[in-house]
């Protein structure tokens, strides 16, 4: 595995990579990483390949920009590396959902406690309304973190998690931390960017929330959430820009509507073709952290985010996902994502659970309503704690699952 810190790069595991010693220095490392990718296993007509499991943190955008760090960080408790890349060289094979419905291990929590507190982050939405007002910033990301104490099974829980949401991009990912063990369970529902082995790349920002519970109506007439996807379009236009050939940038779809089990949401697609020879600091210096996650302008947005947001995001809000053969790479935005830290003693764990929560803030937000969003948002956490099978539905995931199938193969059938 290879480790991205501030303080340098290092390859942990009792193998060496076939490509040699990965260098110090951390962004040499990531482009060590993707050279490396020529060693990785691709297999015709499989849909998995072999390369590098990725886990960015959203602090990596701060070594891919320094112009970001203007100040001090948040306060970071939890010391997260700034990336994670496990290699595997051969095709990845899934559990089947049989399998997986096996083992119905429940995972226990205790009380949530919110960082900052719900009224902080009241306070924090209304001074970048603020600033937005003031002329520095059309759309900024602002979030929240809830924490608990939890026991029992996380790799049965995130199954079930992933399962019961029915993510798209679903991952569960263990890796070892200095203080003990780190697990990853995302049910993101969003795509941060698929590059197809011939160079065409796709991105599909989400903007605008809504309960699944309520008609699609409001959120489709909302010309907040109608200006919020649109604002993060034109900046997801401009990052495809600096690294695909000239003109080749498109908005595919400039808004739609999908559903997912606890929420509706505004998705648009944008795709473009690379220009020859984009490596993989390149491309992430390019779009990384994904712009639905941070505002607009990106770097103002990204300074008032360090200046407001209590903790380090970490995972949430990063990307997670493979870098195949070649250019190959599918990342999703590390939304709808939790990390556990603590000790895994065989398959039990005692911990913490994070998951982070929040919203794209305009001049039109009001900040009640940008904290009710966020607790909408984090009922997929609360729906993987229940053990009703009444919460699970079929018949509600139908138009998700078919949506759910989009951001790949549309991507892939573009070359």
């Amino acid at each position: 595995m290879l480790r991205i810190e501030r303080s340098g790069a290092s390859w942990i595991g009792p193998k060496s990579h076939p490509a040699g010693t990965p260098p110090v220095d951390p962004l040499e490392a990531l482009d060590w990483a993707h050279e490396a990718r020529r060693f990785a296993t691709a297999v015709e007509g499989c849909p998995a390949a072999g390369g590098w499991i990725a886990v960015l943190s959203y602090e990596l955008g701060e070594l891919l920009d320094t112009a970001v760090v203007d100040g001090p960080p948040p306060s970071d408790d939890r010391n997260a590396p700034l990336a994670d890349l496990l290699w595997c060289p051969d095709p990845i094979v899934c559990l089947t959902q049989d399998e997986a419905q096996q083992d119905d291990t429940d995972l226990h929590r205790e009380a949530v406690i919110s960082e900052p507190p719900p009224e902080d982050h009241v306070e924090a939405v209304r001074r970048t309304v603020e600033l937005i007002r003031a002329g520095d910033i059309f759309q900024a990301n602002i979030a929240r973190r809830l924490t608990m104490c939890v026991e029992g099974d996380p790799m049965a829980w995130s199954r079930r998690a992933i399962q019961e949401a029915c993510a798209p991009f679903g991952a569960m990912i263990r890796l070892p931390h200095r203080d003990g063990d780190r697990v990853i369970t995302s049910m993101s529902p969003e795509l941060f960017v698929h590059v197809s082995e011939s160079g065409v790349i796709t991105s599909r920002p989400i903007k605008g929330t809504a309960g699944a519970s309520t008609a699609t109506d409001a959120l489709a007439q909302s010309e907040k959430d109608q200006a919020e996807l649109h604002m993060i379009v034109d900046l997801v236009r401009n990052d495809l820009g600096r690294i695909c050939a000239m003109g080749s940038v498109d908005v595919i779809k400039a808004r739609s509507l999908e559903t997912h089990s606890t929420v509706h949401h505004g998705v648009a697609e944008v795709r473009g073709q690379l220009k020859d020879g984009v490596g993989l600091v390149e491309l992430l210096r390019a779009t990384f952290p994904p712009g639905s996650v941070t505002g607009a302008p990106k770097i103002r947005a990204m300074q008032i985010i360090r200046q407001l947001e209590t903790r380090p995001r970490g995972a949430y809000c990063g990307a997670i996902g493979l870098l195949g053969p070649r250019q190959a790479t599918m990342l999703s935005v590390g939304i709808r994502t939790a990390t556990l830290h603590g000790r895994l003693d065989g398959h039990m764990f005692s911990g913490t659970l994070d998951y982070g929560t929040g919203g794209g803030i305009t001049a039109q937000s009001d900040p009640d309503l940008e904290l009710a969003e966020t607790c909408i948002k984090a009922e997929a956490l609360e729906r993987s704690f229940r053990r009703s099978d009444a919460d699970l539905r079929p018949a509600d995931h139908a138009a998700h699952e078919v949506a759910a199938v989009k951001p790949y193969a549309g991507a892939a059938d573009s070359r």
